[in-house]
């Protein structure tokens, strides 16, 4: 069967609601090194005067443990993120839609 929002079903009929200040989530993606994830909240498209930024979440439901870490201009569009290595230095990677990229320790 194909996938379409017909056939979408959330589990347990819930969903997690991440206090982000009333930003949407762009991009979320696990660190299991780290054991968290990383969401790149910014604006809906009614909110163009919005910057973005990076958050940390443990995953937990019932005591959401959240926290900002970065804030980006929203010139930079970020739209991905991910944990790299280079040289034997990890880092986070930012990639972002304005055709560039960040790196953070």
């Amino acid at each position: 069967m194909p996938f379409s929002s017909e056939n979408l079903q959330v589990a347990d009929g819930g969903a997690i609601r991440l206090p982000l200040r009333g930003l949407g989530i762009r991009s979320i993606e696990y660190d299991g090194r780290d054991g968290l994830f990383r969401i790149i909240a910014g604006a809906a498209e009614d909110q163009e005067k919005t910057d973005f930024s990076l958050w940390e979440w443990d995953g937990g439901e019932r005591q959401v443990k959240l926290r900002e870490t970065a804030k980006f201009d929203r010139r930079l569009k970020p739209e991905g993120v991910t944990r790299a290595s280079s040289g034997g230095r990890e880092y986070t990677l930012v990639i972002c839609d304005s055709s560039g990229y960040l790196v953070l320790d």
